[in-house]
């Protein structure tokens, strides 16, 4: 998805999307959380980032928007700490590889 980090988003109001996504039996699934503006201009904080009930491994951070293909490498494969609370940086990235998720479905609804 091409977005841009650093200007709100342009519908704010967005009350729907697709957030299903299916993964073949026995693969690893990297999650990226990616800290972008919020709905003013400039206006990216900090945020701690919590799942409750699991842990993930962090493989690392990074500055600005997630670029795939380049930024895998500078992931901490060797021994990246396992966790239940992340802070995702202003106008950064997170990079979380799950422990065993029992998942289930549910409606996620922000305002």
């Amino acid at each position: 998805m091409d977005y841009d980090i650093m200007n709100p988003p342009p519908f704010p109001n967005t009350t729907q999307g697709n957030g299903i996504y299916i993964f073949p039996f026995n693969v690893t699934v990297d999650v990226i959380i990616q800290n972008a503006n919020a709905l003013d201009a400039n206006a990216s904080e900090i945020h701690p980032w919590h799942l409750h009930g699991h842990d993930f491994w962090v493989l690392g951070y990074g500055e600005g928007k997630f670029r795939s293909g380049i930024d895998e490498k500078s992931y901490n494969l060797r021994n990246p700490p396992l966790r239940n609370t992340v802070a995702l940086f202003p106008y950064g990235w997170t990079a979380l590889r799950p422990n065993k998720w029992k998942t289930q479905a549910y409606s996620i609804f922000t305002r």
